[in-house]
């Protein structure tokens, strides 16, 4: 079955962005487990028509050391019989910005350079630089010296390029991250409303670093003076720098407990996912995660009408101005108190960004868009 089916997402048979002469190695995460790169990847390796395409995915399924270092061979020995048997025009790839990941980057752009084969990397988070300084003097400098072979690197905001300046020889393109098409069945949202409750949403992993606790204690406080709100939540629980997963779910569950106004809906895809974000009419993001960088969350909240609160981190503040929402400050609570009493007891500004938000997402983040952008970049020499 195709990853799409599986994840509820809807195919576009469009041709404009076929690449009708090229064989192209796809090279990055496939979705399980979900987060925006394994998304974007997913969506992209799928829907970009070209002549032929070999997908590798580099996502792990084991968690253990053995399991890992397996799984970095198998990609490794999977890109080199692509590359020795098969005709291959580009590769588009989506790099890692871990050690363990970087490992595997770097075997394909120095297999790809051997082969003489031109790269593409499409990168998603906003740590990259952090990967280069952490690493020991030998370590940096293979980095540096295997991303100089790459052709062209495309992020997601202007300011994302400064990182990758140092390699003289890149070109650096910008394409801004897009919404799940599927989201483009649901345009009429009246019928997903619920007229007795303000609905506010979080729909991201779960993660300390992404600010749900923040986002909790927020409206726990803000729900004993308003009653008509909701607080709805979906998303798995992961570990980060703060908290591992099974601490974080216990945190959450025990932040929740003895209240019926917030509301854990599990993971969510497809149908599901974009009911519930043409029902609610805020989007919270306080994230301070260490690579937030586009999130695709806030654009798909864009598109299905949701006014969008985030915070003032990393690149958000590019992606969500005045006229999208409110940036407030990391672990900020009494600013994202006010934030949200904003936006409630300002009904008709509410709706003015809304519709704002909607247009633009239309008009900026749709896949169809990407696609064609995508075909534009691959087709420089």
């Amino acid at each position: 079955m195709p990853w799409s089916n599986m994840l509820g997402y809807s195919w576009i048979s469009n041709n404009d962005n076929m690449n009708a002469k090229q064989n192209i190695l796809m090279y990055g995460p496939l979705s399980p487990p979900i987060h925006g790169q394994s998304l974007s990847f997913t969506l992209i390796s799928e829907q970009f028509l070209c002549n032929k395409k070999y997908i590798v995915n580099t996502n792990y399924t084991n968690r253990n050391i053995l399991g890992k270092i397996s799984t970095t061979l198998a990609v490794i020995i999977k890109c080199l019989y692509f590359f020795s048997t098969k005709k291959i025009d580009l590769v588009f790839f989506s790099c890692s910005r871990s050690v363990g990941g970087s490992i595997k980057d770097i075997c394909l752009i120095n297999i790809a350079s051997f082969f003489k084969i031109k790269m593409i990397n499409h990168v998603h988070g906003a740590d990259f630089e952090k990967l280069i300084i952490g690493q020991p003097c030998f370590f940096k400098r293979l980095i540096e010296f295997s991303y100089d072979k790459v052709h062209t690197t495309i992020v997601l905001v202007d300011r994302m390029k400064e990182p990758f300046m140092k390699f003289k020889s890149m070109r650096i393109r910008v394409l801004p991250n897009f919404y799940d098409p599927v989201l483009d069945e649901f345009d009429d949202n009246s019928h997903f409303k619920n007229q007795t409750y303000f609905e506010v949403l979080y729909l991201s992993n779960i993660m300390r670093t992404k600010g749900v606790i923040d986002l909790i204690d927020a409206f726990l406080f803000l729900s004993e003076k308003k009653h008509n709100i909701r607080l709805n939540i979906a998303g798995e629980f992961i570990g980060d720098d703060e908290s591992s997963a099974e601490d974080i779910k216990n945190i959450f569950f025990e932040k929740i407990k003895g209240t019926n106004k917030i509301v854990y809906h599990g993971i969510l895809r497809g149908e599901n996912k974009s009911k519930l974000l043409y029902s609610s009419d805020v989007f919270v993001l306080p994230s301070y995660y260490v690579s937030e960088a586009f999130p695709l969350s806030i654009v798909e909240a864009m598109r299905a009408g949701c006014a969008i609160i985030t915070t003032r981190h990393n690149y958000l503040g590019d992606i969500v101005k005045p006229e999208n929402g409110i940036l407030i400050d990391t672990h900020n609570v009494g600013q994202l108190v006010e934030a949200l009493r904003y936006l409630i007891t300002n009904p008709i500004l509410l709706e003015k960004i809304k519709n704002h938000n909607i247009q633009v997402a239309r008009n900026k983040y749709s896949l169809a868009s990407s696609l064609q952008s995508l075909k534009l970049i691959f087709n420089e020499q």
